[in-house]
């Protein structure tokens, strides 16, 4: 689990933000926007190790925006067959990188503004 924290850490260079979240241990909340062009690439783009990408595949999803419309919660996440914590927790946070990368860069600092603020 702290891979994935500093993989958070690496991707994301705000230093308020990275202040933030290396003081946070509540599960994270973060919106992620389905209208992105880039939401309709294969789940491959999100570069998951092999038990998540397959339990996803596994699941039908192919696209990213396929299985984001399905999953609000980390518990929808958890009724896919093998879908272990670890597996969950990953998921989320490389969605989270994978949004933030890919939005335009006068529309990130607000993002994590608002990230932080969905989980205050």
């Amino acid at each position: 689990m702290e891979s994935m924290k500093a993989l958070v850490l690496e991707k994301i260079e705000d230093e308020e933000f990275s202040q933030w979240f290396n003081a946070y241990t509540g599960k994270l909340k973060f919106v992620v926007y389905q209208g992105m062009p880039e939401m309709d690439k294969d789940i491959a783009n999100l570069d998951l190790s092999v038990r998540p990408y397959n339990c996803l595949k596994r699941a039908g999803y192919d696209t990213i925006n396929s299985f984001v419309s399905d999953i609000e919660h980390m518990e929808d996440l958890a009724r896919i067959r093998h879908m272990g914590r670890k597996s969950m927790y990953e998921v989320m946070v490389k969605l989270f990188v994978y949004t933030y990368e890919n939005l335009k860069p006068q529309k990130r600092k607000s993002y994590l503004d608002m990230t932080i603020e969905m989980n205050s």
